[in-house]
Formats: structure tokens, C-alpha cells, sequence
């Protein structure tokens, strides 16, 4: 004899879910539940999927997880010790996708400050108090930043983070701008002449298009009007103003580098590691 039976009854199922933690707080989970026999082989019992199930019939009511997509596969193998005999197998898989918006605000949002905290401690004048004050709380923000991180990050899943990456890169950077304040504060109380070969370099990098845009930007129409004057001469630059510091040119130009590199670490860190929804 053959007939169909239907078997309706209320169940819980719990599955272990996979979690893609690459692109956290945005974290999404792979939920697999698999239906099959032990006891019977896919000749004596057929599984059939409702057609009816789809992602728009479940009503899914998660204050943390929405459910993103649903889709069915059904495997089927041959025993390994009975070739004629066959297993199947059914699988529900569900995709779902954290609710992010109060965590976006607490970890998203950061980053975005401290990358402008850094590029305005690079940006201040090396002398000024508010540079070292901006440098000193810029790198105990990150710290701060670092370890409410950590503690917060799913402990288990697959693949680490990019906003931790982030996070400590943009530390890295926040160090270098620290360390670079304090000796370029330091060569501005310096009386001494520069090495030859240092001043020679900040010269003709001066002489280039590129230095006349920096000597704008410190509004010194005396070293531009030189530059423009004695274009093929091979005089010092650097040592030619007594009047000022003999390294402010070698600190400008240092710190307007400086200022560039960080600029374009943070887009390369921002279009590699930054999370999006």
C-alpha cells in the first residue's frame, strides 16, 4: 500500500549559527536546521518542503535579529556501507542581520571624531598648547575606544572585526602624531644650525611647486619673493633668514607631510575597513 501522511505539530528547533563578524555591528548569522531520517533511507521516506514557506510567511519579532532571506536545499548522498540504499536530507537556511542602530551611534560614530582629532592635531601649529592637548586626549580616547571595543565584539564566529583594524591603525597614527609633536616642539627651541644635507633637501623641495604652496600657506611672501627672485641660485633657503628659527622651513615641510600621510591612510583605512550596512 502507499498513501501520504502528514504530521503537523508544534516544535522548537535550536541550531548553532555561524557568524560573519567581518563587518560587526553590522553581524550576520547563518542558521542552518537540517530535517532527515536515522533510522529509515530516502527510499522509505519521502521529505517534502511546504510550499507555502517563504521569508514574507514568518513573522519574525526580534528586538536584536531581522531576518534577511530564507531558501531551501535538499541533499542526497549514498549510504556508505549500502550502495543501494540512499540518505536525504532537507535544510532550512536563515540569514539574519543584528539590529544596529544604538551600537552604530557607540562605535560607528567614533571613528569619524577621533580620525578628525587626528588630523587636527597635525594640522595645529607645533608650538601651540592646544596641539598637545588635543594629541594627549586623542591617543587616551582611542585607548578608551580600543577597550570598549574589545569587550563588546562577539567572542566567537568567524573572521576578526574591520573596525578593530581600524581601530588600532588609527591608534597608530594618533601615536605617530603624539611622538611628532613633542620633537617638533623641540627643534623650534633649537638655535643651532641643520645639517647640510638636511637644509640642502628642505631647499630644493622648497624651490619646487610644491614648497611654493607651502610657503604660501605660512603666509611668507619674503622666502616666495626669494624663491621667484633667484630661481637658479643655490643658496640655503633654510639658512638664509636669520631672523626666524633656522628649522621652522624644516618643521613646516615635516608637518605638512606628516598631515598628507595621515590624510591618506584614513581614506585607504576608511574604504578598506569601514562597516557598512
Amino acid at each position: 500500500r502507499s498513501g501520504e501522511v502528514r504530521w503537523f505539530t508544534a516544535a522548537k528547533y535550536a541550531t548553532k549559527c555561524t557568524s560573519d563578524n567581518t563587518w560587526w555591528p553590522y553581524q550576520t548569522l547563518n542558521c542552518t536546521i537540517q530535517f532527515g531520517s536515522w533510522s529509515h533511507s530516502g527510499d522509505e521516506i519521502e521529505l517534502v518542503t511546504n510550499q507555502n514557506v517563504s521569508q514574507a510567511s514568518i513573522d519574525s519579532k526580534n528586538v536584536e535579529w531581522d531576518l534577511v532571506e530564507l531558501y531551501i536545499t535538499r541533499w542526497e548522498n549514498r549510504y556508505k556501507y549500502n550502495s543501494g540504499s540512499t540518505v536525504k536530507m532537507l535544510s532550512y537556511h536563515f540569514i539574519l542581520k543584528s539590529h544596529s542602530g544604538i551600537i552604530r551611534i557607540a562605535y560607528i560614530s567614533p571613528t569619524i571624531v577621533l580620525m578628525m582629532m587626528t588630523l587636527m592635531t597635525l594640522w595645529l601649529e607645533p608650538k601651540s598648547f592646544e596641539r598637545m592637548v588635543i594629541a594627549n586626549l586623542n591617543f587616551i580616547c582611542h585607548l578608551l575606544c580600543i577597550q570598549d571595543v574589545h569587550w563588546e565584539m562577539p567572542k566567537s564566529g568567524i573572521n576578526t572585526p574591520k573596525i578593530l583594524f581600524f581601530y588600532e591603525s588609527s591608534l597608530g597614527i594618533a601615536t605617530f602624531a603624539l611622538i611628532l609633536t613633542s620633537i617638533l616642539r623641540h627643534l623650534q627651541e633649537l638655535t643651532t644650525e641643520p645639517p647640510m644635507w638636511i637644509s640642502a633637501g628642505t631647499t630644493s623641495i622648497l624651490r619646487s611647486q610644491f614648497g611654493r604652496i607651502l610657503l604660501i600657506s605660512i603666509l611668507d611672501p619674503a622666502a616666495t619673493a626669494k624663491i621667484e627672485a633667484d630661481v637658479d641660485d643655490n643658496t640655503d633657503l633654510v639658512q638664509s633668514n636669520s631672523k626666524t628659527s633656522p628649522w621652522r622651513y624644516i618643521i613646516v615641510l615635516i608637518g605638512w607631510l606628516a598631515f598628507l600621510s595621515a590624510f591618506i591612510a584614513y581614506i585607504v583605512l576608511l574604504s578598506m575597513c569601514f562597516p557598512t550596512n
